[in-house]
């Protein structure tokens, strides 16, 4: 497949054109030789999750030496539901990007050619639905947090019988690309998966079990062979970009180069002023009447809690998103009108904006990594100094 023929399957398969690194991406993993990153490094907002479209894509221009399956691992629960959510959307748009026939010849049963892409979700509150195991020849997309996945390459599953265990540390084990999605949270699962991953090399399994580790925040240079990122072009942006953008390399350049303000306020005593300061800025009379979309981050749950309450007497739309939350709480929150105007999305029609008015979203460090939230503004205690004062940014 030609880029220009990738550049048009990518773009009917996800509903966009694909930026420069990822079509610099696509050329490196088709490689004869076996050329996969161990890194791939790119800012946030810039489409890191699209790898697995790049995956199938390539999969199905050569099933022999891209792994069968993609496993994509995250640390937050919510992730995990946002990136089955994408990953269906994917396979909706088989037929229509010209991958549903190509990828139908792989399957070995006949059940499994009528759907040929599975896709299984691996987390505490989702039941398996076995669609990854029942045929090992079907190309698959298995999502799950580090507990879940790591735990069945371990041979001890969590739910897992003791025969099953064999069986599904195989199938995660063997023909994979494994995706570590904000690897740099998580440094020890990812020793784990490279020494996973040099043990079989040096063993010569039948099938390559492949890790990249997917983030925006790298921990060490690596080997520079072995790491991926914007393209030289994207990461150089010109004085002047055309507005409206005129090709994918422009939307790169925007946001890279998007303005961003922030205004600090002190606080005297962080426990007693902290809610009551956030407060005073939410009712803030730019925001209040605005009909937009306020994000707030604060670092404890107590916290989160007294803001939510002191926003629900104001009788302001608000919800929240913290760790403490049950799982059933977590799974309907797609479904709130609140939270749906904080997803990428959402409608932000002025028409929207005056019928739901301002709304309101507080989280701890539950929604801060790897889950896609979008906002006109942002209110957070900051968490990376250490300063008295304690202060308060926006």
């Amino acid at each position: 497949m030609s880029l220009h023929q990738f550049s048009e399957t990518y773009r009917r398969l996800t509903g966009h054109r694909p930026l420069p690194w990822q079509e610099t991406l696509y050329e490196r993993l088709i490689r004869e030789r076996d050329d996969f990153p161990t890194n791939v490094s790119v800012p946030t907002g810039l489409g890191k999750t699209s790898i697995i479209a790049i995956w199938l894509i390539g999969l199905a221009c050569r099933p022999t030496s891209i792994p069968r399956r993609l496993v994509y691992v995250v640390n937050r629960r919510t992730v995990v539901d946002q990136t089955t959510t994408e990953v269906e959307k994917l396979r909706t748009n088989l037929e229509t990007s010209g991958l549903m026939e190509p990828l139908r010849r792989l399957c070995a049963l006949p059940e499994t050619e009528r759907i040929p892409l599975a896709i299984s979700t691996l987390r505490g509150q989702f039941a398996d639905n076995r669609e990854w195991s029942a045929d090992p020849a079907r190309p698959a997309v298995i999502i799950g947090t580090v507990d879940m996945i790591g735990s069945r390459l371990l041979f001890s599953g969590y739910g897992v019988g003791f025969k099953g265990r064999p069986l599904h540390a195989g199938f995660l084990g063997q023909d994979v690309l494994l995706i570590h999605d904000e690897a740099h949270l998580e440094p020890a699962f990812q020793e784990l998966m490279q020494a996973i991953q040099r043990e079989q090399e040096r063993c010569r399994e039948f099938r390559p079990f492949r890790v990249i580790a997917l983030t925006a925040t790298t921990r060490n240079g690596g080997n520079h062979e072995t790491r991926f990122g914007l393209t030289d072009l994207e990461k150089h942006p010109p004085a002047r970009i055309p507005d409206p953008p005129e090709e994918p390399l422009h939307v790169v350049w925007r946001r890279l180069k998007a303005p961003k303000k922030i205004i600090f306020h002190n606080l005297e005593s962080e426990k007693e002023q902290l809610p009551g300061r956030i407060l005073d800025l939410c009712l803030d009379n730019r925001f209040v009447e605005s009909g937009r979309a306020i994000l707030i981050f604060v670092r404890s749950v107590e916290n989160a809690e007294k803001t939510v309450a002191r926003l629900r007497k104001e009788k302001q739309n608000v919800q929240q998103l913290t760790g403490t939350m049950r799982g059933f709480e977590r799974d309907r929150l797609p479904m709130d009108s609140v939270f749906a105007r904080f997803m990428p999305t959402g409608d932000y029609s002025q028409e929207v904006r005056l019928k739901t008015g301002t709304v309101y979203l507080v989280c701890t460090s539950a929604g801060e990594v790897g889950v896609n939230l979008s906002a006109d503004h942002l209110i957070c205690d900051l968490t990376t100094l250490t300063v008295w004062p304690s202060d308060l940014a926006v």
